[in-house]
């Protein structure tokens, strides 16, 4: 049903087991006790993924299981710093997760309430960082007056935003702050909008209440994975169920055996 593979050589040692299936998607629930190894040490070596998506594989299709959370960003640092691919974990898919939403947040707490420094660093930063490029230095950010860092189009109408319908608003924050030159944001902001709708359905444009109604619900609210382009990686735990092509093993040095039962 698989080809497994044991992978060496990586810049930083040790081993990495590849599971690929040979037929069609199986799903992770796999038996991997052919594969009891001392210490299978650290992540893949740049050649094996070359290998598996120049065959076709798509990064969707490999997902990297762990046996603890605490792995995922030693894991997550090596393959963005090193390899140069995208890994993608559960956080990754909620709203929350999106630069673009968490500046219209930010905008919206910002409009309720202008002393609320958290929120309008956040709004600079962002802003000046992201969507401006700024290079200078950070303090000039943390300490310049927000006329003089936010667009001038937001500061100039605050009275007449904070007027808005909620939709209309959140529309218009998007355009005043260049939001749409933020890559990879269309699946976040679809569900977002469509929950915002959703939400007016039983609810007024109140902007404190919407506020509390995000922090308290809306951002946990997750996309569907397949939105997302990148390489998976998960517990082993809430991989069962699941189905990719490739299955990769790093850190693979937990107990294959029960010593209670003996199994």
């Amino acid at each position: 049903m698989y080809n497994f593979t044991v992978i060496s050589g990586s810049g930083i040692g040790g081993f990495l087991v590849s599971l690929t299936s040979r037929m069609k998607p199986r799903t992770l629930a796999v038996s991997v006790t052919a594969l009891k190894v001392a210490r299978l040490e650290l992540f893949v070596p740049p050649g094996g993924l070359v290998v598996l998506l120049s065959s076709g594989v798509k990064q969707n299709d490999i997902a990297i299981l762990v046996r603890k959370n605490k792995s995922i960003p030693r894991i997550a640092d090596y393959f963005d710093k090193t390899l140069q691919y995208k890994i993608v974990s559960d956080e990754a898919f909620r709203l929350d997760a999106s630069l673009a939403i968490c500046m219209m947040i930010d905008a919206l707490r910002y409009l309720s309430d202008p002393e609320n420094r958290i929120a309008r660093a956040s709004l600079i930063m962002n802003y000046q960082l992201k969507i401006k490029g700024f290079e200078g230095e950070l303090d000039a950010l943390l300490t310049g007056a927000p006329k003089e860092l936010l667009p001038e189009a937001f500061i100039e109408n605050i009275k007449t935003l904070r007027l808005m319908p909620l939709y209309e608003l959140l529309e218009e924050l998007f355009s005043i702050f260049e939001m749409n030159r933020i890559s990879a944001q269309d699946a976040y902001l679809f569900a977002f909008f469509d929950a915002v709708t959703d939400y007016l359905q039983s609810n007024s444009s109140e902007l404190d209440s919407f506020i509390r109604f995000w922090e308290e619900t809306l951002c946990n609210k997750t996309i569907p994975s397949g939105e997302i382009e990148g390489i998976r990686i998960f517990s082993i735990h809430k991989s069962k169920g699941l189905e990719f092509h490739t299955v990769l093993l790093p850190f693979c040095d937990w107990k294959m055996e029960n010593e209670t039962n003996n199994q």
